[in-house]
């Protein structure tokens, strides 16, 4: 067995200096294969939805999904009962159902696919072999486990019907009752059932596979794994509780009162010089481990070599290795692998870390671990050779074990191991003899009558559901029961689960394209309004789900025309809100923006910014102080007497008063710290514009330097002293005049302090002549120059389908949420800007749209916006269904009259909005009447204690991509993605590719985030809020101490133990041609991919035909039978 440079000379377990470094370089190559099939996991204060399966895309989706099960542990399928429930209510339709399971049922052979309805003409015991597979569909008739009682006791564990029979199948069973009752006739039902299998049914051996599997380490099962499987020491549990100590205390970005020393070094350093003083694995009795620490080598790379060595890996699946480790702890891993990818990002420049870092540390401790175990249990080196002999030396004793691990232990084995049956001896004790006697006998049983009992099982639960008695059973032609056998078994878990996905995502399709009915009808290709007709005003909002309601709200009152387009409205860029030192990217993330956009003051409000960041510099030092004392050994025992009083009132506001708690709360908030009238700096600035701003900037930073420095009487210190103070750092010549009499006397600084405080300003406060140069040429790029600006305002006019007939008026409208104490706020805001509030890229777009110059360039390339056309910012709350204006100071005076009926009906169309959506809200009490569901709405805003500020975008479904004459008036539930495009004005496609390339990725992200976050809270979710913990700012955690969470919370996508969003793929629906469409598929793998393997599904509005074809793979194309799409049949 070849092992990773197992011919190295080593003079010590770790001098690894003969390691080369093309050595190291095929080690980080292992290691980035090896994470390939982690998705990234975002950082919580800017959640990006996502798929969380991403990497696996290249798999068709039910598969991915199966190797995503083997790699992360997660679930395959939402759970029968799940299925059942959604049928049960009406969500999946009966006749939908059937003709799903025909198609599926033909398509693996069971019955011709060429003759409609064949597997319901072919007969098994006199019955529709369809009849069969509905029933097993429903009622699972699987093999029973080889641990079920049934397969070793003389009688199932209970006499009883089934509980999820229905009222008729009852009673048919109840009218063959004799005395003997209800346990009575299920025991002569259960006898004649095994009289069948065995008298009646040819013989057939029992095997299962599983009885004979023997796990060995290796590429699918880690040492570690192995060790904790086998050894009984939950030590897998314990190395994982050990890496998230080190990795949430070295990823920490702010919460922690202490933080890791020297995190600068990077993480494998910094825990190399920490873990030294750790004595946690003291306690696990690794003395050898914990003094080999200060021994280790200075890289990673030749730490995880090492580890490597001295297991004896073999080359052969070393990727496969690393990747069990690598996915042991997913959420973590992902977001290490996301942030090392962030060059740019300040926390990853500053504390490195990578997957290699990491995996170094986890194999340290996994040798040292197995090492242990295996000498002082097994008495073998902590080697993969040496364990897979001692395997081969015990391997009834192995067996025994491995059946116990996968299935538990039968009960059978208690009446003859006792006490042995509930806790098993240690490895290689003499008891495992007598253990593995009982295994082998056992399974000598079941080879001898498990194939007749397994039968039996089966045929009794068939017997119960299709309510066949004793007698009846015994009548059963025995030729029909293979023939049965063989279907049943074909159509196993796994294809059960497909069934339902597409029955119910069938269901979800008819619901859909019914709305589109009206549109296959008409003949016109008219909107509804005449060309002419000028509108009352046009409004831009997100492709969000939450939009759609607003929009069919607003549209409802007439004259009012709305749009749909990615909420960062086709401008990307990197965003500075006023007095944050951080920029974030207003962007998709699958785009990287170059542009700089900075919020300042505007001109008028210099003075009251002035006193604005005084008052904003005291709060900050207030609070700080208080955290101080809040964090202090001894002064909490203080301070808890002194203002616990203080906390009083707000506690008896939030938690009894919230809304008008709140109220009072930004009132006050308002005295002490006014808002100030801001600009964005969308023009491309000059010279000497630039130099203004690092003025300003460098301004304050002074002053933040003579509070930390000088002391607090410099608060009120003049400009023009602070100027001076300026002048003199950035002097090149080493500062000796001093400052002036008149500086002097109000900073009261020595000579020596004013040097010191000089040298301070140049080194910690970057306050130089080399910094205000690299400020200059980075501000100097803030902003767009004017024909990049025509570029984006037009791109996005077009992209949407408006060029000519602008209103007078035209809102556009960025999206945001409000909630409080809520860690997933950032979720519920606008993915397209990168999960931040949309309304800077409105105000930005407003910006360029609005100036003249940008307009005289969008004339000259077709797009002509009248002289009396103003754009306006607006940001939609999607928890309170509130629109709030920005920028009013620059709206004409002609155009306040159409402002205030816009504001008008915007207020109605909210109201309404959000009575839909408070009656879709769980709640104890239903407000009636649009004040009272407004009411309620913004109290779940600002509810420390509600767990469901809104439903977010859950249940999204579809995504239209079309324009008003495809919509009309449908009514789409908040269910679906709008994205407004008109083909008539794409010719070449281009349009159409950047829509479906772009906002439809993110949005089938969206969709896979909701699905996955469903169907495995714990692996692909958020867990329950009710215990969350947030670590570091950058996640969240169940409880203590977990894995991160990657998904979203139960909050957000059931309604207590229900589903409230339903696990469906989304469907896309295009208004194009299918030939326009073939051409942007072909051209684009990613998206290609994504619908070759069934990651979503895409329905074709052809306009010249109006009709619909559904896209079975790329380039083949079936026509959808519009005239069927009525209301389904609902079953309950």
């Amino acid at each position: 067995m070849k092992t990773i440079l197992s011919s190295l000379p080593r003079s010590g377990k770790w001098d690894l200096s003969a390691i080369s470094d093309g050595q190291r370089i095929g080690l980080r190559s292992h290691v980035e294969l090896a994470s390939e099939t982690l998705s990234f996991v975002y950082r919580m204060t800017t959640f990006i939805h996502h798929n969380p399966l991403h990497e696996l895309e290249e798999l068709p989706f039910f598969e991915a999904i199966r190797k995503a099960g083997a790699l992360f542990g997660g679930r395959t399928a939402i759970s029968s009962d799940e299925w059942r429930e959604l049928y049960r209510s009406g969500r999946i339709d009966r006749k939908i159902l059937s003709s799903v399971l025909l198609e599926e049922a033909a398509s693996l052979g069971l019955c011709s696919a060429g003759e409609a309805g064949s597997c319901e003409t072919v007969r098994v015991f006199g019955r529709r072999l369809s009849d069969f597979l509905e029933g097993h569909l429903l009622h699972e008739w699987d093999r029973p486990l080889p641990s079920d009682p049934i397969m070793t006791e003389g009688r199932p564990a209970f006499f009883r019907l089934r509980r999820d029979l229905s009222p008729e199948v009852r009673a048919l069973h109840e009218s063959h009752f004799e005395r003997e009752g209800e346990e009575g006739y299920c025991a002569r039902l259960w006898e004649s059932c095994r009289h069948y299998a065995s008298d009646r049914l040819p013989g057939a051996a029992w095997s299962d596979p599983a009885t004979s599997y023997l796990p060995r380490p290796g590429p699918s099962l880690t040492l570690l794994e192995w060790v904790d499987l086998f050894c009984d020491g939950l030590w897998k549990k314990r190395l994982d509780r050990l890496m998230i100590k080190w990795l949430s205390a070295f990823l920490d970005e702010g919460v922690s009162t202490w933080n890791l020393p020297h995190r600068e070094r990077g993480f494998y350093r910094v825990w190399r010089s920490m873990a030294e003083k750790d004595r946690e694995i003291l306690f696990w009795g690794l003395e050898a481990a914990h003094r080999e620490i200060s021994e280790l080598p200075d890289n990673p790379e030749d730490t995880l070599m090492g580890a490597l060595i001295a297991m004896e890996i073999p080359r052969a699946g070393l990727t496969d290795y690393l990747e069990r480790h690598a996915t042991a702890l997913p959420g973590w891993t992902g977001y290490v692998k996301w942030r090392n990818s962030k060059s740019d990002d300040p926390w990853a420049r500053t504390y490195p870390i990578d997957l290699v870092m990491l995996l170094a540390v986890r194999l340290f401790y996994e040798q040292a671990i197995v090492a242990h175990v295996c000498e002082t249990q097994l008495g073998v080196p902590g080697t993969v050779p040496a364990i897979w002999e001692w395997i081969e030396g015990h391997r009834p004793e192995m067996l025994a074990r491995s059946f116990a691990a996968r299935y538990g232990t039968p009960m059978v084995w208690g009446a003859r191991l006792g006490a042995l049956a509930d806790r098993f001896p240690p490895p290689g004790d003499p008891r495992w003899q007598k253990i593995s006697r009982v295994h082998e006998e056992w399974l000598e049983s079941l080879r001898a009558e498990g194939g007749s009992r397994s039968r039996a099982g089966r045929l009794y639960h068939i017997a119960q559901t299709l309510g066949l008695s004793p007698s009846e059973v015994e009548a059963l032609d025995s030729r029909d029961w293979e023939r049965l056998e063989a279907a049943l078994d074909t159509l196993d878990s796994s294809k059960r689960h497909e069934i339902w996905q597409r029955a119910l995502e069938e269901e979800r399709d008819r619901e859909a394209l019914s709305l589109f009915v009206p549109w296959t009808q008409r003949t016109d290709e008219s909107s509804g309004l005449p060309v002419e007709a000028r509108p009352a005003a046009q409004m831009f909002f997100c492709i969000d789900v939450r939009s759609e309601r607003l929009r069919r709200h607003i549209e409802s009152l007439g004259g009012y025309a709305t749009y749909g387009i990615a909420g960062f409205f086709g401008v990307p860029f990197r965003f500075q809100p006023y007095q944050k030192e951080c920029s974030q990217v207003q962007a998709p993330v699958l785009l990287s923006p170059r542009h700089r956009v900075r919020e300042i003051p505007r001109a008028y409000e210099i003075e009251r910014a002035d006193r604005h960041f005084r008052r904003h510099q005291k709060t900050r030092s207030l609070v700080h102080l208080f955290h101080e004392l809040k964090d202090h050994v001894i002064t909490p025992y203080v301070l808890v007497e002194a203002l616990g009083w203080f906390y009083l009132l707000p506690f008896l506001g939030r938690t009894f008063f919230p809304a008008a708690f709140n109220k009072v709360r930004e009132f006050v908030r308002g005295l002490v710290l006014p808002e100030i009238a801001t600009a964005l700096t969308v023009a491309r600035v000059g010279e000497s514009e630039a130099q203004a701003m690092i003025e300003a900037e460098q301004h304050v930073k002074i002053r933040k330097a003579l509070l930390d420095v000088v002391g607090s009487h410099t608060r009120g210190v003049s400009p023009s002293t602070v100027e001076e103070v300026r002048q003199a750092a950035l002097s090149d010549s080493r500062f000796s005049q001093g400052f002036s009499l008149r500086a002097r006397e109000e900073l009261l600084l020595t000579a020596p302090g004013e040097a010191d405080l000089i040298k301070k300003l140049r080194t910690l406060y970057t306050i130089n002549m080399r910094r205000t140069r690299v400020l200059l040429e980075t501000i100097m790029t803030v902003g767009f120059g004017t024909e990049e600006q025509a570029y984006y305002v037009e791109n996005s006019l077009r992209t949407i389908g408006l060029t000519r007939n602008f209103a007078r008026l035209v809102l556009v409208c960025g999206h945001g949420s409000e909630s409080f104490n809520n860690p997933f706020e950032s979720a519920l805001d606008c993915g397209a800007c990168g999960g931040n509030r949309g309304i800077s890229n409105a105000r930005v777009f407003v910006e360029m749209a609005n100036n003249p110059a940008v307009r005289d360039l969008l004339k000259k390339r077709g797009v002509e916006i009248p002289y009396d056309t103003h754009f306006l910012a607006g940001e939609h709350n999607t928890t309170t269904d509130r629109i709030d204006f920005y920028d009013l100071e620059s709206v004409p005076l002609t155009h306040r009259r159409d402002l205030k009926r816009l504001w008008r009906d915007l207020e109605e169309a909210g109201l309404r909005s959000a009575e839909e959506r408070q009656n879709e809200l769980p709640s104890f009490d239903i407000p009636a009447g649009l004040k009272a569901s407004a009411n309620a709405v913004f109290r779940r805003s600002c509810d420390a204690a509600e767990v469901r500020p809104e439903w977010g975008l859950s249940k999204n479904s579809w995504f239209v991509v079309g324009n008003k004459d495809l919509l009309g008036t449908a009514d789409f539930s908040g269910r679906a993605f709008l994205h407004s495009y008109d083909p008539a004005r794409d010719p070449d496609g281009r349009l159409l590719e950047a829509i479906m390339t772009g906002p439809l990725v993110v949005g089938q992200w969206i969709n896979a985030e909701h699905y996955f976050s469903l169907l495995d809270l714990e692996r692909y979710g958020g867990g329950n809020k009710i215990y969350h913990n947030v670590a570091g700012a950058i996640g969240i955690m169940w409880g203590n101490e977990s894995d991160l969470l990657p998904g979203l919370p139960s909050q957000t996508i059931k309604d207590g133990d229900r589903p409230y969003h339903e696990p469906v793929r989304l469907l896309v629906v295009v208004q194009a041609g299918r030939e326009r469409i073939d051409r942007v598929v072909s051209n684009n793998p990613p998206l290609r991919r994504l619908l070759s393997n069934g990651w979503i599904r895409l329905v074709a509005a052809d306009p010249g035909e109006r009709a619909f074809f559904r896209m079975q793979a790329p380039g083949i194309w079936s026509p959808v039978d519009m005239t069927t799409l009525s209301q389904p049949e609902r079953t309950l």
